[in-house]
């Protein structure tokens, strides 16, 4: 046990606090792209963190809660410089609209930030008003490396600005776009010695949920209804093992089927084979590819010209190295055939 030796490697302390990495990504984010694409530097990256040459590392993007925080002061400020004073009441007034709570995961947030941006203009369009706070970490990832402290501390200091974000905003829903760290808030927090009351944890299982669980959960009762365009392109669906965990499938399929033509099959797959860092990792990654080559990726080579959607960041990435395929968030797909 590393972390009871006080021994823990410096590979596993990067990998456990990847926000803190991905946060100082995105903040310089074209420089850091840019300097990824030097290969020395990439390559010594994936040795100090034990990675394979043929993975591929996670580029970054600008901050999504910083963008969204400027959109909704821009949304502010145009209803209190509207003529009419009924702009601020009336239906579908940006101040009147029910909030949700997005959560500012560290892949979505500052990696693969566009999925945070389809995201919220999804929820925007059903008419909701998006608050992403930047709460902290989810602590998957100090939980999936052993470091169970530091996990603790993280999580419970992340859990309280959830749950005054949630009463200060009145917010009906906490959405995540990344099933892992929904797992995590679901799951692990409550069985972490966070030293926090569990009735204040358990509000926070029962009220996360996966944006399309929500969009599916309440289709009959969102303030918009927005029109779904039909599509060109069929799609297949590769559901990450903590979606199926927590029986997430369904809704996000029942979605899926109202866009006509998308026709969705869902993969019969098993794990992706990445599992967080292990498919990276130098001494797995023959057995990352082998699962992967189980189902998944044969599956994806039959479909050329299908959208391909995994919600899973890690799933995403098995498919961009073993099929030179995009996989796309179920966001994306949702946002591109909406007519509002």
């Amino acid at each position: 046990d590393f972390a009871a030796r006080g021994k823990i490697p410096f590979a596993t302390r990067l990998i456990g606090r990847i926000r803190k990495a991905n946060r100082i990504g995105s903040r310089v984010w074209p420089i850091a792209n840019a300097l990824l694409q030097y290969t020395p530097l990439a390559g010594a990256i994936r040795s100090t963190l034990g990675f394979h040459p043929a993975r591929t590392i996670p580029g970054f993007g600008p901050a999504t809660h910083r963008w969204v925080a400027r959109k909704n002061r821009a949304d502010n400020l145009a209803a209190h410089s509207a003529n009419n004073a009924m702009d601020q009441s009336s239906e579908g007034g940006f101040a009147s609209r029910p909030t949700v709570l997005l959560f500012a995961d560290c892949f979505t947030n500052f990696s693969e930030t566009h999925i945070a941006r389809h995201a919220v203009e999804l929820l925007e369009a059903f008419g909701y008003r998006v608050v992403m706070p930047d709460a902290g970490c989810c602590g998957r990832t100090l939980i999936s490396v052993g470091m169970l402290a530091e996990a603790s501390r993280t999580c419970a200091q992340t859990a309280k600005k959830l749950i005054a974000a949630l009463r200060q905003e009145n917010a009906v829903a906490l959405l995540a776009l990344e099933p892992s760290c929904l797992s995590a808030i679901k799951d692990d927090w409550l069985d972490l010695n966070m030293g926090m009351d569990v009735k204040q944890l358990n509000e926070l299982a029962a009220r996360g949920m996966l944006v399309e669980e929500f969009l599916d959960a309440r289709w009959q009762d969102h303030p918009r209804r927005p029109d779904i365009v039909p599509g060109n392109e069929s799609v297949i669906f590769h559901g990450h093992c903590h979606q199926k965990a927590f029986d997430a499938l369904s809704p996000a399929l029942e979605l899926l089927r109202l866009i006509p033509n998308a026709n969705p099959q869902l993969i019969e797959s098993s794990c992706c084979g990445m599992a967080g860092s292990f498919g990276y990792e130098i001494e797995h990654i023959e057995a990352s590819k082998q699962m992967a080559e189980l189902s998944l990726l044969p599956s994806i080579r039959k479909h050329p010209r299908a959208w391909i959607v995994a919600d899973g960041t890690s799933c995403r990435h098995q498919i961009a190295d073993g099929a030179s395929r995009e996989a796309v968030h179920i966001s994306k797909v949702l946002e591109h055939h909406l007519l509002t």
